[in-house]
């Protein structure tokens, strides 16, 4: 078996990270495991490992000839038999086998707004879906979706997993500016509306002025409309002196243990690999109501509506006053995460959906 992963950057995100995780994962299983970013490289490209094929389109226009060439000469030369595509990246494939290059394709769905599918357009994919053999959903909510829009006839629900990382041995205080004893708060994700980094500034200027708490934001400045102006938020802020945007950090997966509490305050996910990634880490978390989150977690996760910046101020409260209980339940929640979200039985439950095609 020969799959080459497809995705578009390896810049930092949940489904690229994903992408890298499984082809680091299947070098273990399979004849040939390859990732091939259509873009441009990017952070995440130190993750990859030595067992694992890296390749660059360099893509320069949706339609990039030079760029497609280059990724049927890869698909021949590698002898590659599976494409695992996720998200946008499908577009890509399904042109290359259209002119007739023989590999399976299988889309990963990772879409992020899945609390509003509603208004998500499927005309386009839905002529695509015709060349897909398999389509992998990351939450229910997208395989019903997929089921009912796309004209793939198979469809599955495959969940998130997390990679076992060594722990850092750095300080906090050699790590991030801020008191190492006071109460570090964490948010993952990168500057995107999606992730309402409004919600989670107005909720943390509404917690009591004694608190000793300050605020880490970890996450790619998209250069946006939207990035700069919480960029500015966060300079202007009535707590600036104690919320810190520490932009991208490489090792950051390596140091949430490092942290009191991990807060996603996203007005809508797929199935968050960040959350996971903090109940890996035993963090524990507040978050809104999104991505099959209070599914997963249930008590042991304090869970709030979205885009309510009181609750969620509420429930930060909650977790700095209470934090040994809270401690407890991340401790519980981290016991599951590690059982039903690792990366063997994901890595069994992919090759079997491969071996069907």
């Amino acid at each position: 078996m020969r799959v080459l992963q497809l995705i578009d950057t390896l810049r930092p995100g949940g489904a690229e990270r994903m992408a890298v995780n499984i082809a680091n994962s299947l070098s273990q299983y399979i004849e040939f495991s390859g990732i091939c970013c259509t873009r441009k490289e990017g952070a995440l490209v130190k993750d990859i490992s030595s067992n694992s094929n890296l390749f660059c389109l360099r893509k320069k226009s949706r339609f990039d000839l030079f760029a497609l060439l280059r990724l049927g000469q890869i698909i021949t030369r590698s002898r590659i038999t599976i494409v695992h595509a996720h998200g946008s990246s499908v577009f890509f494939a399904y042109i290359l086998k259209s002119l007739g290059y023989s590999f399976k394709l299988v889309w990963h769905d990772h879409y992020g707004e899945a609390e509003k599918l509603d208004i998500r357009s499927s005309y386009l994919m839905n002529f695509v879906s015709k060349k897909i053999d398999t389509i992998i959903s990351v939450n229910q909510l997208l395989k019903e979706w997929a089921i009912n829009h796309l004209s793939c006839e198979k469809v599955v629900f495959l969940k998130n997993f997390v990679s076992s990382l060594p722990a850092s041995n750095q300080s906090l205080a050699n790590y991030i500016v801020g008191r190492e004893n006071a109460f570090h708060i964490i948010a993952v994700g990168n500057l995107r509306p999606q992730k309402d980094y409004d919600n989670l500034i107005n909720a943390f200027e509404k917690l009591p002025q004694e608190f000793d708490i300050y605020l880490h934001i970890f996450g790619e400045d998209t250069e946006s409309v939207y990035s700069r102006n919480i960029l500015k938020r966060i300079k202007q802020s009535t707590r600036a002196e104690k919320i810190i945007y520490e932009g991208i950090d490489k090792d950051i997966l390596y140091n949430l243990n490092k942290f009191d509490l991990g807060v996603i305050s996203s007005r809508s996910e797929g199935l968050s690999l960040v959350f996971l990634e903090f109940a890996f880490a035993g963090l524990p978390i507040v978050a809104t109501n999104t991505g099959m989150i209070s599914e997963i977690g249930g008590s042991n996760v304090r869970i709030v509506p979205v885009n309510n910046s009181q609750r969620l101020s509420d429930a930060i409260s909650y977790s700095y006053l209470h934090h040994k209980n809270v401690k407890l339940k991340a401790g519980i929640l981290k016991k599951i995460i590690k059982k039903e979200y690792s990366e063997p039985a994901f890595s069994q439950n992919l090759l079997n959906i491969y071996k069907g095609l």
